[in-house]
């Protein structure tokens, strides 16, 4: 596979760095999100929330479409890198690698675009996809504490699935179970428990029926 030009004339200058820096970062807190052949370890808000989740499963499944057969994305705080894969997904070879601000994804988005040297008609087909996460919503209250309640039971248990997302500290065992506040069908404040972000309904069924088996609580699949 020929290598990459937009990133390869910094693979250089990165390559130096990128252990020492990554080392240094042991420890750090963001985000960490995985769509198909694109792999997100984000510094930075480490606040789980459905927005930003939404934001990320956008275009990642964007720049996934964007990524050429036998290879992967990995933004690893602020070191991007595309490399082919084996069969177990694991990178091989380095094709190009780069450096990512972190912030929107729309710019790293324009970089791989640039990166893998689609195709007008290629990057507007990829800017045409979006996704549609779902959620596993277990409780419901307009009491803030009975909802915190019920999301420390499933956290203090260990249960629940992550999906695609999750945020927080790392490395840590972060909840998958989060009080996030709404509106309900008459206006009122209602506190809802979601439980873990997840690309398909099915991952979202199979994660609620676990989640049934270790605390009781009965889930069902929503828009996240």
């Amino acid at each position: 596979m020929k290598t990459l030009p937009f990133l390869a004339a910094t693979f250089a200058a990165v390559a130096v760095t990128a252990s020492a820096a990554r080392d240094a970062h042991a420890c750090w807190d963001g985000y960490a999100a995985s769509v198909d052949r694109v792999d997100l370890r984000v510094p930075g808000d480490a606040t789980w929330r459905p927005e930003k989740a939404r934001e990320v499963a956008r275009w990642a499944t964007r720049m996934n479409a964007l990524l050429p057969q036998g290879t992967k994305l990995e933004s690893d705080l602020g070191f991007v890198t595309i490399c082919t894969v084996n069969a177990a997904g694991e990178c091989v070879t380095t094709v190009a690698e780069t450096r990512w601000d972190n912030g929107s994804l729309a710019p790293l988005f324009k970089q791989v675009a640039q990166a893998t040297q689609a195709a007008p008609a290629a990057v507007r087909s990829a800017l045409r996809l979006d996704a549609a996460p779902v959620t596993l919503q277990v409780f419901a209250s307009r009491s803030q504490a009975g909802a915190d309640t019920v999301a420390r039971r499933i956290n203090d248990a260990h249960a629940g699935s992550d999906g695609f997302y999750t945020a927080g500290g790392f490395p840590a065992d972060n909840p998958t179970a989060h009080v996030v506040a709404g509106t309900g069908k008459k206006g009122e404040r209602v506190y809802r428990v979601l439980v873990g972000a997840f690309l398909a309904k099915g991952e979202a069924q199979t994660a609620a029926a676990e989640l049934h088996r270790e605390t009781g609580f009965q889930g069902f699949v929503r828009p996240l």
